[in-house]
């Protein structure tokens, strides 16, 4: 990293030492944890601990002993909590009969600790735990990984789950 005064940079004054990551925009206080380490110019974050969301301040020390914190936000996902509002196979928890087509919201089904970590994936689950027989998948329909479609006009009747998967990998059924 050069400095911005071309004279600074061209005689290496004021060089960047080091890097200290603090807890206040003064710098007056420096992190003493264990999650956020600096080795040379790298920032490393050690996410085997939880952590949802902090807000730490990095800042380069320079040979003059100057400092400019800049915050850093960082958000750690796969500590949330997903879970179904109603617990069961999908065709038991509908309020009423189907006949035909019906269509509806997945994100309905769940419950979410945490929306900064929203959930981006559902599947859909048999009723042994494994995968929807070809027949099933016929009756059955996601789209948009968003809404399930039923086609009830089909001959046969199953249990079935809906798997919510958040972007930190946490699942719920």
């Amino acid at each position: 990293m050069t400095h911005p005064n071309s004279y600074v940079a061209k005689n290496n004054l004021c060089v960047i030492e080091n890097f200290k990551v603090c807890m206040t925009l003064e710098c007056d206080t420096s992190y003493s944890g264990s999650t956020f380490l600096t080795k040379n110019s790298e920032l490393i974050v050690d996410i085997s601990k939880p952590l949802t969301q902090q807000t730490v301040y990095l800042t380069p020390i320079t040979s003059g002993g100057v400092i400019k914190p800049l915050p850093i936000q960082i958000l750690v996902c796969g500590n949330e909590v997903l879970e179904p509002r109603k617990s069961g196979a999908i065709i038991n928890l509908l309020p009423f009969p189907i006949t035909g087509f019906f269509e509806f919201q997945l994100s309905s089904l769940f419950t979410n600790s945490d929306f900064r970590c929203p959930i981006n994936k559902f599947s859909l689950i048999s009723e042994s735990k494994g995968e929807l027989t070809t027949d099933q998948k016929k009756s059955v329909t996601l789209i948009d990984n968003k809404q399930l479609k039923i086609d009830k006009s089909r001959p046969g009747d199953f249990n079935f789950y809906v798997k919510a998967t958040s972007t930190g990998g946490v699942e719920a059924m």
